[in-house]
């Protein structure tokens, strides 16, 4: 199906203002965001708010009175704009944050060649400046009243949305649809299936000794934690869509003293929710096994995993497929391991759709990037599916 002529007109004044929305994300990639650096994460969102508040939105900050395993929360920003009677209502995500700290080096902004190249510049900045570039142009050609537009970007999507889960269910219920703009894969393919996540720390508790004269009266805190870690690892089965990962390990003070404690960090993923139960329950038995000294666990299960084969969710795929396609744009719709605030609105029943951003590629690692030419692209694949599924 060719493209209406209101729809070439969403994708032409997305095209002239690339230049304007490319020097845009430049400003928010070069603010650290890391989900540590609260500071920065408010100050990327000062900077997105007005862009909101120009478009007619409401806007406010959402602010728990604690942070999740820390005093002070991230801010979520969360925008609202309710448009005429009989607006199809839809939940757009992204989030503020990023994995990069100020301590971890990779800062600063760079195009090379076909790429743009800094922290967060795909995950998930550009998908920030995709939504707002769709929605200016849904907003001059007189298309955005026909939208419930609710729109969060968290503050701590990166460490698991522990502090703004609330806020994205509270404004996602009742929608039609759900639309997540984390980055494209780098194939282009949007996302329909994410699993389920979550993550554990353990600790071992032993007794201090002198490893020479009385080491007949030590706990080894490693021996209890080496044995807990082999267990945890044996708890993956890639026939169910089970994974375990102990990511970090730290224990003991000087090789001349038997250690008195050591520790893991343990990152899991599931497929099935029916799984979650009984896994999680063969990860806190663990806990109970050591012949001596002792083990103690924090952490569990978090987000849920898209339903896997879900009807509705395929239907969106396929037109949002479709919708590409009309644009000259070729995509299909995959699964991915990675979690994302789509899992908690695909766990509410809401049609989700997710990898909505720019293109781009080494998520979560130095020389993150997006392909310049993509920004635009998805920013009016972007009006033109939202436009097509507001009717």
């Amino acid at each position: 199906m060719a493209l209406s002529a209101k729809e070439a007109s969403l994708r032409t004044r997305i095209d002239g203002q690339s230049a304007a929305r490319m020097r845009f994300l430049e400003e928010l990639v070069r603010i650290n965001s890391g989900s540590a650096n609260l500071a920065g994460i408010e100050a990327v969102g000062d900077l997105v708010k007005p862009a909101f508040d120009a478009l007619g939105f409401s806007t406010r900050w959402h602010l728990p009175a604690r942070g999740h395993q820390r005093e002070r929360a991230a801010r979520t920003l969360v925008a609202r704009r309710k448009g005429a009677s009989g607006a199809t209502p839809i939940f757009i995500t992204a989030h503020l944050d990023t994995v990069f700290e100020p301590a971890d080096g990779f800062d600063g902004f760079r195009v090379d060649g076909d790429r743009a190249i800094g922290p967060g510049v795909v995950d998930c900045k550009g998908g920030v400046v995709a939504i707002l570039a769709a929605l200016d142009a849904l907003a001059a050609e007189g298309m955005l009243d026909r939208i419930d537009c609710r729109v969060v970007l968290g503050g701590d999507e990166e460490t698991g949305s522990f502090e703004s889960r609330d806020v994205i269910e509270q404004e996602a219920a009742g929608s039609a649809y759900s639309l997540v703009f984390e980055g494209g894969r780098p194939s282009g393919d949007i996302v329909r299936y994410r699993a389920g996540n979550g993550g554990y720390d353990v600790k071992a508790i032993g007794r201090a000794a002198h490893a020479g004269n009385a080491h007949q009266d030590g706990i080894n805190a490693i021996e209890i934690l080496s044995a807990a870690v082999l267990a945890l690892q044996k708890l993956t089965d890639y026939s169910r869509g089970i994974t375990v990962n102990v990511g970090t390990i730290r224990g003991g003070a000087k090789r001349n003293i038997v250690p008195a404690d050591a520790s893991c960090a343990v990152d899991v993923r599931y497929a099935n929710a029916s799984d979650g139960p009984a896994f999680d329950t063969a990860v806190r038995a663990i806990a109970s096994a050591p012949a001596k000294g002792s083990l103690e666990i924090r952490g569990g299960l978090n987000r849920p995993p898209f339903p896997e084969g879900d009807a509705k969710i395929a239907a969106l795929a396929d037109r949002w497929i479709a919708t590409a396609a009309d644009a000259g744009i070729t995509m299909i719709a995959g699964p991915t391991g990675g979690g994302s605030d789509g899992n908690w609105t695909a766990a509410m029943g809401i049609p989700t759709i997710d990898g909505l951003g720019p293109v781009g590629g080494k998520y979560h690692t130095v020389g993150e990037y997006l392909i310049v030419k993509s920004l635009p692209e998805r920013a009016a694949l972007a009006a033109i599916g939202i436009a097509r599924l507001a009717g």
